[in-house]
């Protein structure tokens, strides 16, 4: 998704100041590549891990967990629309912007569904259906 057209606004509003991108360099990490991996993600709460996979992070498990949903939920979006085999159209500039902003004021301290909030809700949820094992 780095360097990669917004499509969709579900996108941009996870996108810049909470996503990064990074090479992964192998398996194995060693102390030098954790090091490096901290570094790439600097203040972001999203890495995409080039040919790997998705690293999120969070305050919380709740708040991580939730980080991943959006950015999972924003390449599936993605990958749907290329597997359409239409040429895509990006959305503007403009709409990139807001929807940025918009993400920033929503998921952010404070925002309405700031990142992590979601997390109780889904535990109940989770207990409704399964009950409470998972807490042993």
């Amino acid at each position: 998704m780095a360097n990669v057209p917004d499509f969709d606004e579900i996108k941009s509003t996870v996108r810049n100041r909470q996503t990064g991108a990074r090479n992964t360099g192998g398996p194995n990490p060693t102390p030098l590549r954790i090091a490096d991996l901290a570094g790439d993600l600097g203040d972001k709460r999203i890495l995409i891990l080039r040919n790997h996979g998705l690293m999120t992070v969070g305050k919380t498990v709740g708040e991580a967990f939730v980080w991943m949903y959006r950015i999972e939920t924003a390449c599936r979006i993605q990958i749907d629309a290329l597997a359409g085999g239409s040429e895509l159209q990006p959305i503007s500039e403009t709409t990139q912007c807001k929807s940025i902003e918009q993400g920033r004021r929503m998921y952010g301290p404070g925002g309405f569904i700031e990142a992590g909030k979601e997390w109780p809700a889904l535990l109940r949820q989770l207990e409704r259906v399964d009950g409470t094992s998972y807490r042993q």
